[in-house]
């Protein structure tokens, strides 16, 4: 046992404990227009081995911060249906972007330069790729659809609403 098959022993166990979430098929179902002129969430991608680009596009009208809360409940796909799992996020706005490394490192490269809270504005967070994150614990399901909320605090009125459908490898 020399050393190459310690660095290739190294390497597949490393390669199993990556996380990746591919996205697909997003679907906004609900914008409150108090809050939000307009939005596009799509995932593109632009050949065959490209990677997945997520983009999101929004003008907000009010200033964003802590006072907005981004709920992300995963539903397993079981048995040819979604089902609820236990996975759960509820994160404040600035405090998913500052502190979260998965999602929010993928909306803080979209708004890099910008610190929260964010005035309103339009933003383009265009060609995000979704960091592979490496985790010493398994994932425990490979589809999903993930449920978003966007709710302000304290009044808890909902800014908008949607699913992304996912692919966990």
């Amino acid at each position: 046992m020399g050393v190459p098959f310690w660095l290739s022993l190294c390497a597949v166990v490393g390669g199993a404990l990556t996380l990746e979430m591919i996205a697909e098929r997003p679907n906004v179902t609900f914008v409150n227009l108090e809050y939000l002129e307009w939005l596009h969430f799509t995932v593109v991608r632009y050949g065959r081995r490209s990677p997945y680009y997520i983009n999101l596009e929004a003008a907000t009208k009010h200033v964003w911060g802590n006072n907005v809360t981004i709920n992300l409940v995963f539903y397993e796909f079981l048995s040819n249906e979604y089902r609820r799992s236990f996975v759960e996020f509820h994160f404040p706005l600035c405090k998913l972007i500052d502190q979260e490394e998965y999602i929010g490192g993928l909306l803080a490269r979209g708004l890099a330069g910008k610190k929260c809270p964010y005035p309103p504005d339009e933003y383009r967070l265009r060609n995000l790729t979704a960091p592979r994150s490496k985790m010493n614990v398994v994932w425990p399901f490979s589809r999903a659809r993930i449920d978003f909320y966007l709710l302000t605090r304290p009044s808890n009125d909902t800014i908008t609403t949607g699913y992304v459908f996912v692919t966990i490898k």
